[in-house]
């Protein structure tokens, strides 16, 4: 299995399981308090989003299902959190629609 580096990001994810995503290396992450984040907001990519995912055009931003995943920085070991509704931890826990760049664990929902 290919190995991938660990990344932080934000997404999307509709009741069909059609995602959109953009994330980053936390080499290439910004501080933000405690956290590695991605430096872009689910507004300032709504209109690639759409470019993508043309069935999304009528809609706006905040009406898809959306989360981000940040990384804790602790000095024994780094702890990737994802946020995201209910109705996308759903979707995850069916094993319907993987939430992306969460490849380094352990993993904490909140939401």
């Amino acid at each position: 299995m290919k190995q991938t580096r660990p990344q932080v990001g934000i997404f999307w994810i509709d009741d069909d399981g059609t995602m959109f995503s953009s994330s980053v290396s936390l080499n290439d992450a910004v501080d933000y308090a405690e956290c590695l984040t991605f430096e872009g907001s689910h507004y300032e990519l709504w209109s690639k989003a759409v470019i993508a995912n043309p069935q999304w055009r009528d809609k706006e931003y905040e009406e898809i299902p959306r989360g981000r995943v940040v990384c804790f920085k602790d000095r024994h070991k780094q702890q990737f959190v994802v946020y995201l509704p209910k109705r996308i931890k759903q979707i995850q826990e069916q094993g319907d629609s993987p939430i992306p760049f969460t490849s380094a664990s352990p993993i904490r929902y909140d939401g």
